[in-house]
């Protein structure tokens, strides 16, 4: 007895799981069965409205595909001019920074920022929210493919010889935000942070240095 009655438990079970196979077998395919159920005139109609869904996805990515291939993209050139002055008899250094757009379309409501600190070096590397930085324009528009240039910062020549001499560093903070042409709510944003090295033999350049040197979202906040 208690063979026959588990033999009839594992049909019972055995039946309950073709139920359910069927069940879900049933929706996975209702669509199709209720397509073939339509008068030709409704086929029709179906088929025009899941081409328009598909149409309208590819429509849609490809417009995001082209704002980020032609939205405009503003960055700063890392070779920043150094021009000492008075020519003669030479107390500060005069900057000129410079940068493009690379998009197809002009950036708008341009703002430029720039700061070069000094820091001692018992003291520890600012970052871009303790950074006074200047604003150099406002408002101003930069058209696709053109390029930009501003007179930068003073950096006088007694910091210059005390970060060579290995007292303290030089940095160069720089700031772009913008329109790209598409998002009118969305501005956008270019940092880049430099710092002036020099070797024992009166060599000197600029590499980059720390997290902000990014663009939008990739920024630290």
């Amino acid at each position: 007895m208690k063979k026959k009655g588990s033999q009839q438990n594992q049909k019972g079970e055995n039946n309950d799981c073709f139920y359910y196979i069927k069940r879900i077998f049933n929706f996975v395919f209702s669509p199709v069965t209720w397509f073939y159920r339509l008068q030709p005139i409704d086929k029709f109609t179906a088929v025009l409205c899941v081409v328009g869904i598909i149409t309208a996805v590819i429509l849609y990515e490809t417009d995001q595909t082209s704002r980020l291939r032609d939205r405009a993209f503003l960055y700063f050139n890392s070779n920043v001019e150094r021009i000492p002055y008075p020519p003669n008899s030479p107390k500060w250094w005069g900057t000129v920074v410079s940068g493009t757009n690379a998009g197809n379309m002009a950036a708008r409501r341009v703002q430029l920022r720039f700061a070069c600190p000094f820091i001692d070096k018992e003291k520890p590397d600012l970052t871009f929210k303790e950074v006074d930085c200047e604003l150099v324009k406002h408002s101003t528009v930069v058209g696709p493919k053109q390029t930009f240039s501003f007179q930068g910062c003073e950096i006088q020549l007694a910091n210059v010889e005390k970060a060579k001499s290995g007292d303290g560093r030089i940095f160069v903070f720089l700031e772009a935000t913008y329109l790209d042409g598409f998002y009118l709510d969305t501005p956008r944003r270019t940092e880049m942070t430099l710092r002036f090295y020099f070797d024992q033999w009166g060599g000197q350049s600029l590499g980059f240095y720390g997290p902000h040197n990014c663009t939008d979202e990739d920024c630290p906040k």
